[in-house]
């Protein structure tokens, strides 16, 4: 079983939701990045591009999952160099601890990688450079494409993510705004199953480092499903409005994952929150905040 755990880029939305999880179960971990965290944990500030600092944090625990990165597709368009320096460069700083002082590590990545912006690009190549240092240089880094996570603690800005800028109008009664037609289809996966994935991945032994892990739910409805469904579920009287596809993204694009190599390795895919289900537990957490 791990004993401790780094997350590098452990602030976020997702990190914070991992957090929680590895609380619930009793694993140790420690928070690495460069934003103080703002919940409870033990955190050390620092940069992925700081590489002695890196060095010795990821000495100090078992495993690493890395979740650093600059996100957002259209938002990333005019600053390429920063997708550079912290998806690519960062994380070659990280398969090169690795390479000298071997360690299970989970890099994360994304569905859309096939996306023509800055941050598919660099998260894509990424995840190409650490197959490549598993072939050549034996490091254990499993590449997990994340698929479309929401869920509690996912802000609406500044990277435009889909569910709270569907779900935090319609508890207003405001506008929704959706880009293009709408037909493009998602493949949604609530975060607390996300993490309870990476997990399982990570402390997974003897499995393949050679291919790519996707943690989707395999289905992908469209974003005028999704949103009928958060209409339904808030009881809204919002209009859905439809706007310019946005720069970056690819209209009427299909981002699904393939379950088969985590079935594979034994994770049970009908344990995951169906849709519905999900959204009445994030629809819960916006009423809140």
């Amino acid at each position: 079983m791990t004993k401790k755990i780094l997350i590098i880029g452990g602030s976020g939305f997702i990190g914070r939701n991992l957090s929680e999880y590895l609380t619930s179960i009793n694993i140790e971990y420690i928070v690495y990045d460069r934003i103080l965290p703002n919940y409870k944990c033990n955190y050390i500030i620092g940069d992925i591009n700081h590489y002695e600092q890196l060095e010795d944090s990821i000495n100090s625990c078992d495993s690493v999952i890395n979740l650093a990165g600059i996100l957002g597709t259209t938002e990333t368009i005019n600053t390429p160099e920063y997708c550079y320096k912290n998806n690519i460069s960062g994380a070659l700083n990280l398969y090169e601890i690795l390479k000298k002082n071997p360690k299970n590590c989970i890099q994360i990545s994304v569905g859309n990688y096939w996306m023509n912006n800055p941050y598919s690009i660099t998260k894509n190549t990424a995840e190409k450079i650490a197959l490549f240092y598993n072939k050549k240089f034996s490091t254990n880094i499993k590449v997990v494409r994340a698929l479309n996570a929401y869920g509690p603690y996912q802000s609406a800005y500044p990277v435009r993510k889909l569910i709270p800028n569907l779900i935090m109008p319609a508890l207003k009664d405001k506008e929704i705004l959706i880009y293009g037609s709408g037909n493009q289809k998602m493949d949604m996966i609530y975060v607390g199953d996300l993490v309870k994935i990476l997990f399982y991945l990570l402390q997974k032994k003897n499995i393949k480092n050679d291919i790519i892990y996707e943690a989707g739910s395999g289905t992908a409805p469209t974003v005028n499903d999704i949103c009928n469904k958060v209409i339904d579920l808030t009881k809204t009287k919002s209009i859905v409005k439809h706007i310019e596809m946005r720069k970056g993204e690819t209209p009427e694009s299909v981002v699904l994952g393939n379950t088969k190599y985590i079935e594979d390795v034994g994770y049970d895919i009908n344990s995951l929150l169906s849709l519905d289900n999900g959204l009445t537990k994030t629809i819960m957490y916006y009423k809140k905040v």
